[in-house]
């Protein structure tokens, strides 16, 4: 089933997976979860993962993630190896560009093989 994207209106952007004729019938009244939203087309045709307001917002990685519980240890070494990092309560880091993100994924020796080109 095809993906959209939809901006809550405090930016965030959000995906829904629906059929067309869901997304038709959604379009006549966007509301989801008691909020109104703008349905972002041009997000959807650029790739989510690349638009500039997932950057802008932070990117978030689950196969860079600690264990909750270890958080405060990794900010300390993301400091410690000159790429400050915050991490969501599920501990994925948050990476505000695409040069923050490879930087990290050195720091802490990990490699992505299907990273973007000019990717730091």
């Amino acid at each position: 089933m095809p993906t959209y994207c939809y901006e809550k209106p405090d930016g965030t952007i959000i995906e829904l997976i629906m059929t067309i004729s869901e997304m038709e019938e959604f379009d006549k009244k966007p509301v989801h979860e008691g909020v109104t939203l703008k349905r972002r087309v041009d997000v959807e045709m650029s790739g989510f993962n690349m638009a500039n307001d997932v950057w802008r917002a932070g990117l978030v990685s689950e196969s860079a993630a600690c264990h909750p519980s270890n958080i405060p240890e990794y900010k300390a070494m993301a400091e410690k190896k000159g790429v400050p990092t915050n991490y969501d309560k599920w501990g994925r880091p948050t990476f505000t560009s695409r040069g923050h993100r490879a930087k990290y994924l050195k720091a802490f020796g990990l490699n992505d093989r299907n990273g973007g080109y000019g990717d730091g």
